[in-house]
């Protein structure tokens, strides 16, 4: 079901996401959507009442079990509701963006009788959940503050902690604890119902504690859960909301002209700020974050070249959090480098727990038959990827104790690896043999472009980042200097373009439109040897060197690349739309650029992701539209000194209001098609898209004239 429009206007609804009533068929999906989280701890959003849920409803960020296929380990759920009867409600739902709470509605199809469930997850006490319902005494059932999860893996345990002595009339305490031999999530709830002229009030208050390698202090959880109830649920509510609307003063969108855009973007930030806890030590964001079990919870590129430069600017702690997840499992990587016959540490495709390789080494296609996993052994990419995250967070927040402390030895790591991955031949050229892309379609390929680019680019911010810090030797980075112009990049000069890979050229010159349009799963359609066989691909590999690398690709061959692989582009992978969709707006294709914009912000609201949304949200994508609004739409680029902007707005969207952490500082930028403002707390600088016209200051005003822009 299609999420319900908001009037034009009305700015309060549109921070609200709304299903009603919530269909059957797409029950798993809203499940997803609606998650609750705290960046530590996620609760699907639906609860027990009227279906059970899909999934265990409550994990831990970076809690798995010790299965062969580590997966998120299933916490004891809070969020059940029983009524009476058991069936015939119709149910709605709405989640309050803006405040992070959502509202459930049981309307009796036959009686009329209402009954409201309002819960949240609290974003000032860690760990802390909430829910409060209301309705006929007569329709809400007795039930346990904790019940344990609907799913367990083999060698996991629930233990029942409660104390039965101090259960009193009224009151019910539970405690319960998920154990695998590697990790547990403990959990302890107070449960209060009144009962007045025949109205029951339920109020539900737990406290959540995850440990990946030490038992639970079940004690310390039990007097959380007891000091949180002491507080009661409207004090909770309000500090929880006071949180949330902290957040969204340095991390909000506004787009004026178009209501169903503006609530999908910020659904999308709404779910990026709730992936992960900057207070915590590390962040485990998974390819779903805490939303489903799509990927057992494995994280992925997807974290580093989508989310993080989100976070970066807008919750630079979580940013953090999310590469020293990176950092402590560094000797793992390390320990793979050595077993592959390399020096430094190579980053595995999918993580868990231990960062080890967790990645699936076969599969069942739809006909049955099984296939081969290969990413695991040839998607290199990522370890250039995690060297990119780590520059863009510390480009974005001027966080140069990080790179002292963990950037700098996790950029001389990764070059080091590639230092002894590069094969240079006779004639002095440096090559990437064996590899796959982030094109998945083509298997086993030489110079795939992406990789080798993102290759060079890691060690040369390596040679220049790693001296000062005393991560490397100069020894050794002229050597990185050396292979990073010695690599090979595809390039044909003549014509700007970028070869994906070698060999690329000489394949079925067949185009996308030849066998359906876009988005579509090629292979499915036709395939794996046919479409290996041709340049269908499933996302870009040299456009994401465009938006990722600018300045490391050749100056004028956007436009000539976006040409030549746009027609070939099945975008078999979520991840596409939203980079294509930065790309055309900063090449002027406004209407094309908005399209896939479009697309990609309603991937999940609108269905378009088909049934994979049950699975959890697709958060690198949400992480695409923030980044193609920022530096497609927008224009915004980072230089040493402040930023660059170069707007180009669909006139309808009217004005754009867009918030950012810039090295410690809020910066607004207000934009429409002819003119923009940028504003900040302490001055900053802040120039044009050409480089030109760059000034400091706190208030800096621009607009457009016939020949570009100018500062008024």
């Amino acid at each position: 079901m299609r999420r319900q429009p908001t009037p034009p206007g009305e700015i309060d609804g549109r921070w609200k996401v709304r299903v009603d009533p919530v269909p059957p068929e797409r029950r798993r999906a809203w499940e997803a959507m609606l998650t609750l989280s705290d960046g530590s701890f996620g609760t699907r959003g639906l609860g027990q009442a009227c279906g059970s849920p899909s999934w265990p409803a409550v994990v831990a960020a970076g809690v798995y079990d010790d299965s062969p296929d580590p997966t998120l380990l299933a916490g004891p759920i809070w969020a059940t509701l029983e009524l009476e009867p058991d069936d015939g409600w119709i149910e709605t739902a709405a989640l309050d963006l803006h405040d992070a709470v959502l509202t459930t509605r049981y309307i009796h199809q036959d009686t009329g009788e209402v009954v409201t469930c309002t819960k949240f997850a609290s974003a000032s006490r860690h760990g802390v959940v909430a829910m409060r319902v209301d309705g006929p005494s007569g329709s809400i059932c007795d039930s346990s503050a904790l019940i344990p999860p609907t799913t367990t893996s083999t060698g996991v345990h629930v233990i029942d902690n409660t104390d039965r002595g101090t259960h009193h009339e009224h009151v019910d305490v539970r405690e319960l604890s998920v154990t695998s031999s590697v990790s547990a999530i403990g959990a302890a709830g107070i449960q209060q119902v009144v009962d007045t002229d025949g109205r029951r009030s339920l109020t539900r208050v737990a406290a959540y504690r995850a440990d990946s390698s030490a038992p639970i202090d079940m004690a310390a959880t039990r007097e959380e859960a007891c000091s949180s109830a002491d507080v009661g649920f409207d004090r909770l509510l309000a500090e929880h909301r006071s949180r949330w609307h902290e957040r969204w003063e340095s991390a909000r969108t506004d787009i004026g002209g178009d209501p169903e855009l503006d609530t999908a973007v910020k659904f999308a930030e709404y779910h990026l700020l709730a992936c992960a806890n900057g207070d915590d030590d590390e962040a485990a964001i998974g390819a779903r974050g805490l939303t489903g079990p799509s990927y057992n919870g494995h994280v992925f590129w997807d974290t580093e070249v989508f989310v993080v430069p989100a976070l970066a600017a807008m919750a630079p702690r979580s940013a953090r959090a999310a590469l020293v997840y990176r950092w402590h499992r560094l000797d793992a990587a390390r320990e793979q480098a050595l077993r592959d016959g390399r020096s430094g540490a190579r980053f595995p495709w999918e993580s868990a727990g231990d960062g080890r390789d967790v990645t699936p080494r076969q599969a069942t296609n739809l006909h049955g038959d099984v296939v081969p996993i290969l990413t695991g052994d040839l998607e290199e990419h990522i370890v250039a990827d995690v060297a990119w995250a780590v520059v863009r967070y510390v480009d974005w927040s001027g966080d140069h104790r990080f790179m002292a402390s963990i950037g700098a030895t996790l950029l001389a790591e990764t070059a080091r690896y590639w230092a002894s991955r590069i094969e240079v031949d006779a004639d002095g050229s440096g090559h990437l043999r064996n590899v796959i892309g982030p094109d998945e379609y083509h298997e086993r390929v030489d110079d795939n472009a992406f990789t080798n680019v993102m290759a060079g680019y890691n060690l040369r911010v390596a040679a220049e980042h790693c001296g000062r810090f005393g991560a490397a030797s100069a020894t050794e980075r002229r050597r990185w200097r050396d292979l990073s112009e010695r690599i090979v990049d595809g390039l044909d000069p003549e014509t700007g373009v970028y070869e994906q890979f070698e060999g690329f050229d000489h394949l079925a010159p067949t185009l996308v439109r030849s066998i359906g349009n876009p988005p579509l799963n090629a292979d499915v359609v036709l395939g794996h040897d046919v479409v290996q066989a041709s340049q269908i691909i499933k996302q870009p590999d040299v456009l994401m060197l465009h938006h990722m690398v600018p300045d490391e690709v050749a100056p004028g061959t956007l436009e000539p690349n976006l040409d030549r692989y746009l027609p070939r582009t099945a975008h078999g992978s979520s991840l596409s739309p939203a980079i294509c969709a930065g790309l055309l707006a900063r090449a002027r294709r406004t209407t094309e650029a908005e399209r896939w914009f479009r697309l990609a912000a309603l991937l999940d609201l609108d269905e378009v992701s088909g049934a994979s949304t049950m699975g959890g949200v697709h958060l690198a994508t949400m992480g695409g539209v923030w980044q193609a609004l920022t530096h497609g739409f927008l224009g915004v680029r980072l230089t040493t000194t402040g930023l660059t902007l170069d707007p180009r707005l669909p006139g309808r969207w009217g004005t754009v209001v867009h918030h950012v952490h810039f090295r410690d500082t809020a910066v607004t930028i207000e934009a429409t098609d002819d003119s923009f403002r940028v504003t900040a707390a302490r001055e900053i600088e802040v120039g044009l898209g050409d480089g030109h016209d760059s000034r400091s200051g706190r208030s800096h005003d621009f607009r457009r004239t016939t020949t570009g822009w100018e500062r008024r």
